[in-house]
């Protein structure tokens, strides 16, 4: 099990607000190729509630599938399905964060919590450390596209 989180400034030269940032983080839901030009395609489909959406993510050579539950204007949250032993388990939240200092100002909170893997992330520190770089990496390539995407509207 591994859990790493970190929060991220959405730094602008303009005032931006909650619910431009939302409708751009809600395009890694509706247009997750933005995010991970690695997709193929990509199919939601809405169950239980109007909270939940399941997802496949094709890749081509492997799909995906996940279960997405949100508070609007607040989170989203990724909780990734097991397949067949090709990927572990485990989920991704995203959280919009205020800055009480600057009402203009926000961040992006990322929370992974890593249910399993191929290898016992406790028996490899450097296995953790190279997990901890991917998810930085792409925390920042997800925050550069919000960013694009809320000042090109």
């Amino acid at each position: 099990m591994l859990f790493f989180e970190e929060t991220i400034a959405l730094r602008t030269n303009k005032v931006i607000t909650i619910s431009q940032i939302w409708n751009s983080l809600w395009q890694k839901v509706e247009q997750p190729k933005l995010f991970t030009p690695t997709i193929i395609k990509h199919q939601n489909q809405n169950i239980e509630n109007e909270k939940t959406i399941r997802r496949e993510l094709d890749f081509g050579s492997h799909k995906i599938y996940d279960l997405i539950t949100f508070e609007f204007q607040k989170w989203i949250n990724f909780e990734i399905i097991p397949n067949n032993d090709l990927h572990a388990s485990g989920s991704l939240k995203i959280l919009i964060i205020a800055n009480n200092e600057n009402p203009n100002s926000y961040s992006l909170k990322f929370v992974y919590n890593l249910k399993g893997t191929h290898q016992s992330a406790n028996d490899d520190a450097n296995y953790v450390e190279y997990l901890k770089s991917a998810y930085h990496q792409a925390d920042l390539d997800c925050v550069k596209v919000i960013r694009n995407l809320v000042l090109n509207k």
